[in-house]
Formats: C-alpha cells, structure tokens, sequence
C-alpha cells in the first residue's frame, strides 16, 4: 500500500445520461478543472489527457486486426509507459498481431498533437471529429491550457467506447488523478437498453496528497455551534424547527437522538476530586472517600471490619462511639496513601438529610474525628465547622 493507494478510499463519481454529443465530455472536464481551481489548484500543477477509444479501434481496422481482441489489446497498451517498447510488442504479437501492426500502433499511440493524428487517420473519421469539437469547446469553457492530446490514454477499462481523459500532475510524481469517458454501451451488459453516457472516478487519495505538497490542504476539522436534541419523542418536532432555524442563520448544527452527552461534551473540570461519603445503618457504619477522576473508592473504612467490631461495646452508646472509630481508621488509611493532606470534600446537611437527623451525632463523630487525625477535610460552601 502506497501513499497514494488506501485499502478505502472515498471516490467522487458524475455521470450523464441521454446526451450523445461531446458537450456533455466537454461539462464533465469543466466540472473537474473547477474543482482544481477552487482548491487552488493551477493548470501549471495539473493536466488533463485526452484521447478517444476510437483512434485505438481506427488502427486496428487499418491493420485488419479482428475486432474480437479490441478489448485485449486496450488493455496491454494501457501499459504504455509501464512496461518496455519490447515488453509491449511481445504481448501484443502474443495475441496475433503481427510487427508491422504493433509498429503502428505504437506509433501512433505515441503521437502528442491531434493534427498529427489527423494526418494518420484522416479528417473525416468519429475519432478526430470529435476530438476536434472537444478542443475548439474547450476554448469556448476557457480551460483549453488544462488539457492536452496524448492518443497514449485509452484507460484499460472495456467498456469504454468513446472519448477518454485523466488528470495528471505535471511533475510526474504521482498516480493519476482522477480519469472517465465515454460508455456508451455498459447499460445493456446489466440487462438494460443501451443510453448513451459519459462520467468519472475521483478518489481523495491522490488529490490529498497533492494539495499537501502545495501546501493548500483546508482544515476540514469538524466544528458544530449547536447541538439540539429532544428529551422526549413529543418533542422531536420542536427540535426539528429549532434546529432548521439555526442553520438558516449560518450556524452549524448536530441533532441527535442519543441523549447520552458524553460523547457530546467534553469533560468537565474536576474541582472537587475526592469527596466523602457515608453509609449509615442500625447496625454498619461506613465511610469512603471516592476519586471523581477515576469513579472509583480511593479510601475506605467500616464498623463491620473486624478489628473495629470486637472493639466495640454494645448498647445505644456504641453507635456514635463507633462512628468515631471509623473516622479515626479512615484518617489513618488516608495517612497511609498519603491523601490526608488532599482537599477531602463532605457536605454534612446533605449527609444528615440522608441519613435521618437522629444520625447526625454519627456523621459529626466521623467528620470530627478526621479532623482531629490531620485530614484535611473541606465542607461545602456556606456549612458550619463540626461541633468540637
């Protein structure tokens, strides 16, 4: 796999039906050139080669050569340019053509100027008539120094049967750009009547790679102003309308339907990292300090640790004495990982709330006995100091 090949790749296709007159060839460069121009492209960097099918059929009817290895010989002379002069003809004299034919033919195939060809195969034949209509159009466009005549360019696709092209850079570096013509009758080997047509392949692997060399690749990062999305199927007609008068504003808008922003939003700052949290029953008392940055319980201590329950005396007293008990073990452990001197972040009215008022005394013991320890415990905002 080379820079200019990808296993994938995407591919910008045009194509036009009904029209069997070389205008529709002639729209198709012109699309293409202006593609060139709008990426700052210059037909100093860029070329277009253009050839016909018919002038490779016209030379074989000159030698006398069987239609029926048309297809065989496109596709070993595609090569030119590939492979030797002699690596060529002893293809081709493989097949049955004979020195003198494959003389010719690689004569000219070699020709770079259409009034040459001309006087080869004469002016009243399709090949040269319709290039010729093609180069005088081209004028007309004003993109006539974007191409050129290479009768060498007869794209080793069968089913072409008219005029050719491809774009190539100048300096000769890369793969071909992007290349097409005419197929006038590829519809009826899918089964279908046969409509005149005309189109090309444009992949972004090469075109990247020359615009990173002319330094004039866009910064294609993906921005979005807005991001709207409905809480609820009832309002996915409101999100709809909002979303459309946004855009007609200018503004870039997503509208999705995962309501599961993480994948939306960047994370938030985390200002308070460890926070305390305490779970009190009639029987277990348990405290964890829980690292917001990794979700998970950094430090944590429990009446049901057996060291802590065979210390403990029965009765209504042993509760608070217990919940002390536990503050003083998580202080220690605290100590231990060396997060005593962290910001330990608790908010005891939310934790009475929860807990019932009759706890309070419990939640004070724990918070106190931290403190007392050397932790650094920090209450939210407006919270009054533990009682002492």
């Amino acid at each position: 796999m080379t820079r200019e090949r990808r296993r994938e790749h995407y591919q910008w296709n045009m194509d036009i039906f009904g029209v069997s007159k070389v205008r529709a060839e002639t729209e198709l460069i012109q699309a293409v050139v202006l593609l060139f121009e709008r990426l700052g492209i210059k037909s100093s960097d860029v070329g277009i080669r253009v050839s016909s099918r018919k002038v490779l059929q016209a030379v074989l009817q000159m030698y006398a050569i069987p239609e029926n290895l048309f297809t065989q010989v496109c596709v070993i002379v595609d090569k030119l340019g590939k492979i030797t002069r002699e690596e060529m003809e002893k293809e081709l004299v493989s097949l049955g053509v004979s020195i003198k034919a494959v003389n010719g033919i690689i004569e000219v195939l070699s020709l770079k100027s259409l009034s040459k060809l001309e006087e080869v195969l004469g002016s009243e034949g399709e090949a040269v008539s319709e290039l010729k209509k093609l180069f005088s159009l081209a004028e007309s466009y004003g993109y006539a120094d974007w191409i050129c005549f290479d009768a060498s360019v007869v794209c080793g696709l069968a089913y072409y049967t008219g005029i050719v092209f491809e774009a190539f850079d100048r300096q000769g570096k890369l793969r071909a750009i992007c290349g097409g013509g005419r197929y006038d009758r590829l519809l009826s080997t899918f089964g279908s009547d046969d409509i005149p047509a005309c189109g090309f392949g444009f992949g972004d692997a090469v075109i990247v790679e020359l615009l990173k060399e002319k330094a004039l690749l866009p910064d294609l990062s993906h921005k979005v102003d807005d991001i709207v999305f409905p809480l609820d199927e009832v309002l996915d007609g409101t999100a709809s309308s909002i979303a459309s008068s946004l855009r007609k504003k200018g503004r870039s808008v997503d509208l999705v339907e995962d309501k599961r922003l993480k994948w939306l939003l960047p994370p938030l700052p985390i200002t308070k990292r460890y926070v305390l949290g305490l779970f009190i029953s009639l029987k277990h008392i348990t405290a964890n300090v829980v690292d917001r940055k990794t979700g998970r319980v950094a430090v944590s201590a429990s009446s049901v640790e057996k060291a802590l329950k065979d210390g403990m005396d029965c009765g209504r007293a042993c509760n608070v004495k217990a919940a002390a008990a536990v503050g003083e073990v998580l202080a220690v452990q605290l100590k231990v990982d060396g997060l005593h001197r962290e910001p330990i972040y608790a908010n005891p009215s939310k934790e009475i709330e929860k807990k019932g008022f009759k706890n309070e005394s419990k939640v004070w013991a724990i918070f106190n006995a931290l403190r007392f320890h050397g932790v650094n415990l920090q209450l939210d905002s407006g919270e009054r100091d533990p009682p002492r």
